[in-house]
């Protein structure tokens, strides 16, 4: 029995070759036959063999069999004639199209595409489940820590002797025709014997889960998901939520109604259940519409969402009773002109209370944005406003920025060895004018070139403007007014394994306002690197010198740091080393620190060990020190560790 190496190289440097001399053999089923699975039929088989047969002897060397596509000639063993592919992973269900190209011991070439088909199980198309179970074990051998001249070798409190941590990774799949279910989940399991910081607690402790339904005919579909799912209506009102609870939606033609519930609160080690719930004081619930027109090149969306929360979940919001409060939304978008011209347009209201623990009324506010864009050929635009009232807030949404007006615009140009971009930001806060506070106008604007025509040298020079101005000051209140200009430039050579990257960046700060804060700073940058299969190193150097202007003194922080990789024997042997010194000091010896960072790791892999995947005994040691020259002390640490890895897959 042999197994056949990848002749990617050598086919596709002869074959087309062979092919010009017009002495191509036609393979009209003769010469390569599927003796497995039977042609015109449907395998049922999550890992079906495929083997065919060659009528005529096959040149080993120049052989080349593609499964849908992917290379598998490495995988293909040959036995009298007989080459059999064994799937390491479930295949699709459906068609599949084996292609065997290589050359005949006469030489002639020959190509031949064997078609057959397969589902997992006689009752679904596709069913399969994959799983994997990792777990590490690190234990504590040594840790030495001092401070001045008192050493002691004792453990910290706070610091384990050994950890145990395993994961557990599960997806599974069932499809019959229109009909598809998947299920996901991670599940984790950890122990160590000292105490754990809230959330993390010791035990199994169920991390995520998805489940998902979804049924697709030919003039609508539905879909639903339950678990940690994530929301997406849009910007202003829910974007890129991710919580547990369940979300659902179902599209007629080119109508789309859809509906979520979840939990307010992030999902953690403490929550359990599904997160269903009518609730809206722990709960975020919406619903939405959407309408296609023009084969989708318009789209308009209405979107309503309530909900709150106690504010007591992973470092949310936590002041006051809790907060509470619905948003209305309407969205439309436009695509005429295949990306030529594109527009997107949103206007949302919300009633919202910052603290039900008191006896306010909820507050009314808006918020809208417009955007406009476009690519043609090389060049492209973006350009867009938006605006956001002083009371504008979401319950699930922290990424809003409240109180807030402005413009923006951004395009450029890109060639193949060359590009320039432009972007420009004009801004503006306490938005209805409210005598009580200043209005702080803000304006930032950037172009960057960057320039590939030189393939071993890159380079890069980027210009930078920020200014601040503020208006109608109430008393007693400093007036800002402020500059700053940056300009940084990069070049690189790559050839090869080897590269190094030259960065230096210029910066000014000119305060115009009684305080007089005008800063400068300067930092330049070395990061030479060399990087191959088994080996690979990178130092690096980075000064950045600042000097505060009004005092006239400089503080310069210079940082070393290296970073070696080295593998043995196919990755069996794995040796990790790298570090960080960096040295601080000013100019009026205010200042004098010196610290260093060190680790190192060695990794033994074996390949298999009974059924465990990659089985690893790993060494780990950290190295760290902080010495003050000013305050004359000093604090260092040692620590050892061994660590044990592996994992467990398994796939039906």
């Amino acid at each position: 029995m042999k197994r056949f190496p990848s002749v990617l190289f050598f086919f596709y440097f002869s074959f087309p070759f062979l092919l010009l001399s017009g002495n191509t053999v036609e393979a009209s089923g003769n010469e390569l036959i599927l003796v497995s699975p039977v042609p015109e039929s449907i395998v049922i088989a999550r890992k079906p063999v495929v083997s065919f047969r060659s009528m005529l002897p096959v040149l080993d060397e120049g052989l080349l069999v593609l499964l849908d596509g992917d290379d598998i000639t490495g995988l293909v063993t040959a036995e009298q004639g007989l080459y059999t592919y064994t799937p390491v992973d479930p295949l699709p269900a459906g068609n599949h199209s084996l292609q065997v190209l290589g050359f005949f011991e006469n030489g002639e070439p020959f190509e031949e595409e064997l078609l057959f088909s397969s589902r997992h199980s006689a009752p679904f198309e596709e069913i399969y489940s994959t799983n994997r179970i990792s777990s590490t074990l690190k234990t504590t051998l040594k840790k030495d820590s001092s401070t001045g001249d008192d050493s002691s070798g004792d453990f910290s409190t706070d610091t384990p002797y050994t950890t145990f941590d395993t994961y557990l990774t599960s997806e599974s799949t069932v499809r019959e025709g229109g009909w598809n279910a998947s299920f996901r989940a991670n599940a984790r399991y950890y122990d160590q014997n000292a105490a754990l910081a809230r959330p993390e607690k010791k035990g199994i402790s169920l991390i995520d889960f998805l489940f998902s339904g979804e049924y697709q005919a030919e003039s609508y579909s539905a879909r639903t998901e339950i678990g940690d799912t994530t929301i997406e209506e849009s910007k202003n009102t829910v974007d890129y939520l991710t919580r547990r609870g369940g979300k659902a939606s179902i599209t007629m033609g080119n109508i789309t109604l859809s509906g979520f519930g979840t939990l307010s609160t992030e999902s953690s080690y403490e929550i359990d259940g599904m997160g269903f719930g009518f609730n809206s004081n722990d709960h975020i619930m919406g619903t939405s519409a959407e309408v296609n027109f023009f084969e989708q090149q318009l789209t308009l969306k209405g979107i309503y969402v309530r909900g709150g929360e106690s504010g007591n979940s992973l470092g949310n919001w936590s002041e006051g009773g809790g907060r509470k409060g619905d948003v209305t939304g309407i969205l439309l978008q436009s695509d005429f002109f295949d990306q030529m011209l594109t527009s997107d347009f949103e206007f949302d209201t919300v009633n919202y209370d910052g603290d039900t623990g008191d006896n306010e009324k909820e507050t009314y506010d808006k918020a809208y944005r417009i955007q406009i864009g476009g690519l043609i050929e090389k060049y492209d635009f973006e350009l867009g406003y938006k605006y956001t009232g002083p009371q504008y807030d979401v319950v699930g949404n922290q990424s809003i920025v409240k109180d807030w007006a402005g413009a923006d615009f951004s395009g450029g140009v890109t060639y193949p060895d060359q590009s320039v971009r432009l972007m420009l930001n004009y801004s503006w806060d306490n938005v209805e004018g409210d005598d009580l506070f200043a209005r702080v106008y803000s304006f930032s604007g950037s172009i960057d070139y960057q320039y590939v025509g030189w393939e071993r040298f890159p380079a890069s020079v980027l210009f930078e403007h920020n200014s601040q101005r503020s208006a109608d000051e109430p008393a007693g209140t400093e007036p800002v007014s402020m500059d700053t200009n940056t300009l940084t430039g990069t070049v690189g050579y790559n050839k090869d394994a080897w590269g190094i990257e030259l960065r230096s960046s210029y910066s000014e700060q000119d305060d115009h306002s009684t305080t007089d804060n005008d800063t400068r700073l300067f930092t330049v940058s070395a990061v030479p690197s060399y990087s191959s299969s088994y080996f690979s190193i990178m130092p690096s150097w980075t000064l950045n010198s600042s000097t505060d202007l009004t005092t006239d003194v400089r503080t310069d922080t210079n940082t070393l740091a290296l970073d070696i990789y080295t593998s043995f024997f196919n990755d069996t042997i794995i040796f990790e080393i790298g570090g960080t010194y960096d040295i601080t000091r000013t100019d009026d010896d205010s200042v004098d620190t010196k610290n260093s960072a060190a680790y190192s790791r060695l990794n033994y892999r074996m390949e298999q060990l009974w059924w465990l995947e990659d089985p690893t005994i790993a060494l780990e040691y950290h190295y760290n020190r902080q010495k003050d020259e000013i305050g004359d002390s000093t604090t260092r640490e040692n620590i050892l560790t061994l660590v044990l890895s592996t994992a467990l897959p398994y796939s039906f």
